[in-house]
């Protein structure tokens, strides 16, 4: 846990039923209310969104427009910025898109 103004807030998560080892995740939050889980698949990239106010209940999946696998994700201005892990033919890339309604700042 961390501390943000006068209360605490995740750092970090484990996710139950993963047939590997768990890894750490990156966490970030969209707003008061919601925050959200990088699930950094090639296949699927995602975010996972869990609603603090609600005791941090699982409320969805943000699926992410990018071909390729993320590494890392950031929220600000009305637009999620993601971070490409890149390869040895292509350099890492940063992808924005805007924010989904509902996950605005004034939405909380």
């Amino acid at each position: 846990l961390r501390q943000h103004g006068d209360g605490l807030h995740p750092s970090d998560m484990l996710l139950e039923g993963l047939q590997a080892a768990p890894k750490r995740a990156m966490m970030r939050a969209f707003n008061e209310r919601y925050i959200g889980m990088l699930v950094p698949s090639l296949l699927t990239p995602s975010i996972l969104l869990y609603d603090v106010a609600d005791g941090g209940l699982h409320v969805g999946r943000l699926l992410l427009p990018v071909n390729s696998s993320v590494s890392a994700f950031c929220v600000g201005g009305g637009h999620v910025y993601l971070l490409s892990t890149g390869t040895a033919k292509r350099g890492p890339e940063v992808w924005r898109f805007p924010l989904p309604s509902g996950l605005h700042t004034d939405d909380a």
